[in-house]
């Protein structure tokens, strides 16, 4: 409503969200990393806004692999990179102003749809069937 713009009730399932989740502190993460300003008051409940949003990204990451039974993070890091591969595609073909809570979920709904669900349908075997030698082992995070 008029009311509250800014409202929203998501509905992604818990993957999606998590990537999305992941995903969005990352890049405010590494904006901070690049210089841009604007963190300190997006996030004003934190000292360093910078390491609150990496804090989330390394939980975020951490609670991915039991959606592929398992697989290790560096598989599942693998997996993020596709996705961030054929993100800038996706954005380009999306409705790019999200200025309520409509065009937000739809948003998110294709981006779930469009990029997660697809692609760990895809990927979720050969993600598991990858062999130990083939990564590399060492800790992520």
């Amino acid at each position: 409503s008029e009311d509250t713009p800014f409202h929203t009730v998501r509905t992604l399932q818990a993957l999606p969200y998590r990537v999305l989740h992941l995903l969005v502190h990352l890049s405010m993460f590494s904006g901070a990393l690049l210089g841009y300003n604007g963190l300190d008051s997006l996030i004003q409940e934190t000292e360093d806004p910078a390491e609150y949003c990496w804090d989330i990204v390394v939980h975020d990451l951490r609670l991915l692999p039991p959606f592929f039974g398992g697989a290790g993070e560096e598989a599942v890091c693998a997996w993020l990179h596709a996705i961030l591969q054929k993100l800038t595609n996706f954005c380009l073909h999306q409705n790019k102003s999200l200025k309520d809570a409509s065009t937000r979920e739809a948003w998110e709904n294709a981006f779930a749809k469009e990029l997660v669900t697809e692609h760990v349908a895809s990927s979720r075997q050969s993600l598991l069937d990858r062999p130990l030698d083939a990564i590399e082992h060492r800790p992520l995070i």
